[in-house]
C-alpha cells in the first residue's frame, strides 16, 4: 500500500545527505574517506527512495538522482 509519509521522509533524508555532499564540496573539507561515504549513503538513498517510490515519486527521485551525481563528479 502506498503510504506517502514514507516517500516524504525518504526525500528529506535524501536531500540532507546530497547537502552535506554539496556542503563537503564547497569547502573542500573533507577527505577522500568521507567523500566517499557521502557518496555512497547518498546512492543508496536514492535506491531506496525508488523501490519504495510510488510512480508519481519516481520522477522527482530521478532529479535527486542526477543531482547527486553531479555533486559526486565535483570532488574537490
Amino acid at each position: 500500500m502506498y503510504d506517502e509519509r514514507n516517500d516524504t521522509n525518504q526525500t528529506l533524508r535524501l536531500k540532507r545527505v546530497c547537502h552535506k555532499l554539496t556542503q563537503a564540496n564547497s569547502s573542500g573539507m573533507t577527505s577522500e574517506e568521507e567523500h566517499a561515504m557521502l557518496e555512497r549513503e547518498c546512492k543508496m538513498s536514492v535506491d531506496d527512495n525508488t523501490r519504495s517510490m510510488d510512480p508519481r515519486q519516481v520522477e522527482s527521485a530521478a532529479k535527486m538522482k542526477r543531482l547527486c551525481d553531479e555533486l559526486t563528479v565535483h570532488k574537490p
